[in-house]
């Protein structure tokens, strides 16, 4: 035998002595970031559905994996018993936990603090003489909280960044920190609110908490009218680069040089936008750390990597993502929306992914609004019990095996099994070109010679084409689905497609045409985006029916709603391991080869499972 493994070894270049570590993650079961049997790596066969890893191509570094301290997660925290505690400080930042190494905290309240507060409420007191350098609210449980998960955290130092939701109320027009007016902030005030962050990270460190970074204002778009309380302040893309480079650069420059600042802080939808002013100023640009997102609009990839594509070498870093309190069971769903975002942005040039809250009560606060939110760890403080909720563990298949400084490295998948499945959280997805498989991702209500027409799929419920403002993206205009509460709508032109007898397909809003737009498939898990261009000739243009499923032949791909319901990427990490995280998303077990070099086995992914596969790189 030893020598029948040695003979593969130097014929065929396989590895039969590498083991292959699974760890899984699987609904309705037990499996819960739990290991499996190892595979071992064999002389490669044929296949039909295929995941390789190409270990050459490489992309981004890893920054690295977290959440948020806010403080309804100190005061969550702080209601349990201590070894309960101890539990939630083990499980993310223990050598038994999922390792995380960012950490995001609120400047000011935000919508998951307990009261509106700030740490200067005297009205115009410009020079700051009454700031709070105490910094006194925070120093009861919020700071306490943070030093003691620093301490935890052995692995990997914690890097904090902060972000503001709101000045004090006299700095801004609406002379309250709840909701805001556009413009946000007093043009006398300006200076002051970039004071005030060199003050609160001077405070910060007196109490033995050092910043990594800032952002300058979280979701500058949500003026919040509609919720009078909930923290907000307002800014266009202008209004942001002139705070930057007049008041806010120049103060932590002189005060913090060491602080990195991130622009943006919102979703993915204007993000394109934001990214193209705020890099227009040459003198910015050695500045700016890089582009803060948010997930809210939906998984809106394409414009991530339009993003990147106008600044290359500025890092994309995700910044906050949760989803709404969920009181009926398990939802799943939650933990299979986290993995196909992180996965999605990790293919798109994003550096890292941070949740929203850290802790959070069964009612899904506490906060001093009304709502509540889910987290990756609940806890019923009167039971004093605590639930690890599906999030937890498909984030943790990514951040226990992907530590920072880990490299992005290439995979494609083939998937030629009809898969079947309706997952509600494809809103705001990227309309993509795929292998063809004929599975429900694939199958449109929409046929050659339909004129003005909805372009919706067959199988997922109230999902269509939506031709975006040409604002929202780079070079080309891309397609998502209605989101954030639009509904297929035939009486909306963005929503109207026609199906010509050449091929074509035509937006009636835009009158541009379905193309395909080549990016590099080793990076983006073997898809395509579709977009729309000026019609031409271009073979990527003309579209056939085809069972159902619409297919562009000049490139072998069909029309796909949600990346036929597998989602997949791969890293290289410091310790010269290979990490391949795949997530079906599906009703059915889906077999794959796996293939490495000319290496292969065989895997199965379950249905609605995510999976970690580790081997050492050879």
């Amino acid at each position: 035998m030893r020598y029948l493994c040695l003979l593969l070894l130097f014929s065929l270049h396989t590895n039969c002595l590498t083991n292959i570590r699974v760890v899984l993650t699987q609904r309705e079961t037990s499996n819960r970031l739990t290991p499996q049997a190892d595979l071992v790596f064999g002389p490669d066969f044929t296949a039909s559905d295929v995941i390789e890893v190409y270990e050459q191509d490489t992309f981004q570094e890893v920054f690295g994996w977290g959440g948020a301290f806010t403080e309804a997660a100190a005061v969550t925290f702080y209601q349990l018993r201590p070894d309960l505690q101890q539990r939630v400080l083990e499980a993310y930042w223990g050598n038994s936990g999922i390792h995380y190494n960012i950490g995001r905290v609120p400047i000011n309240s935000c919508d998951f603090s307990v009261e509106s507060y700030n740490f200067d409420n005297v009205s115009n007191d410009f020079e700051l003489k009454y700031f709070d350098t105490e910094v006194t609210h925070d120093s009861k449980q919020l700071i306490p909280f943070i030093l003691t998960a620093q301490k935890t955290s052995t692995m990997y130092p914690i890097n904090l960044f902060a972000s503001p939701w709101s000045p004090p109320g006299w700095m801004k027009t609406n002379g309250k920190m709840g909701a805001s007016f556009d413009p946000c902030l007093k043009n006398d005030s300006k200076q002051a609110w970039a004071l005030y962050f060199s003050k609160f990270l001077t405070a910060y460190k007196a109490k033995g908490i050092n910043f990594w970074g800032v952002t300058i204002q979280n979701e500058p778009e949500a003026c919040h009218s509609e919720s009078p309380n909930f923290e907000a302040c307002c800014y266009t893309p202008e209004e942001e680069l002139e705070f930057l480079k007049l008041y806010l650069s120049p103060q932590l420059r002189k005060d913090h040089p060491e602080v990195n600042v991130m622009i943006w802080d919102h979703n993915k939808d204007d993000i394109y936008k934001w990214v193209k002013v705020l890099y227009s100023d040459p003198s910015l640009n050695d500045y700016i750390w890089g582009t803060a997102l948010h997930w809210y609009s939906g998984q809106q990839f394409a414009n991530v990597y339009h993003s990147h594509l106008l600044m290359p070498q500025k890092p994309l870093f995700a910044t906050e993502a949760t989803r709404d309190l969920n009181t009926n069971g398990d939802d799943w769903e939650s933990g299979e929306a986290y993995g196909a975002d992180i996965i999605g942005d990790m293919n798109n040039w994003v550096v890292g992914w941070t949740d929203w809250n850290l802790l959070l009560n069964t009612s899904g606060g506490p906060r001093h609004i009304d709502g509540g939110c889910d987290a990756p760890i609940m806890a019923d403080v009167a039971k004093q019990e605590i639930y690890f909720r599906p999030q937890y563990y498909y984030f943790g298949q990514f951040t226990k095996f992907v530590p920072p400084k880990s490299i992005k490295i290439g995979v494609e998948k083939i998937v030629q099994t009809a898969l079947q499945g309706s997952p509600s959280f494809l809103h705001g997805a990227d309309i993509i070109a795929e292998v063809c498989s004929g599975g429900s991702s694939q199958l449109w209500d929409f046929a050659v010679n339909d004129t003005n027409k909805l372009l919706s799929s067959k199988t997922l419920a109230d999902l269509c084409f939506t031709a975006p403002d040409a604002s929202m993206t780079g070079a080309n205009l891309q397609l998502s689905f209605s989101w954030d509460g639009l509904t297929c709508n035939s009486n909306d032109e963005s929503q109207q497609f026609s199906w010509l007898h050449d091929g074509h397909i035509v937006n009636k809003r835009t009158n541009l045409c379905l193309d395909i737009e080549a990016v590099d498939l080793k990076k983006n898990q073997g898809y395509e985006y579709v977009t729309l261009a000026k019609c031409s000739n271009s073979l990527t243009q003309i579209w056939v029916s085809d069972q159902g499923k619409i297919k562009n032949n000049a490139r072998a791909r069909c029309l796909d709603a949600g990346g036929s319901f597998i989602h997949t990427t791969a890293f290289k990490t410091p310790s010269n391991e290979v990490v391949v995280v795949v997530e079906n998303i599906s009703d059915n077990d889906w077999e794959f080869k796996l293939k490495y070099n000319n290496n292969a086995t065989k895997v199965k992914a379950p249905a609605h499972s995510i999976q970690t596969l580790i081997w050492p790189s050879f």
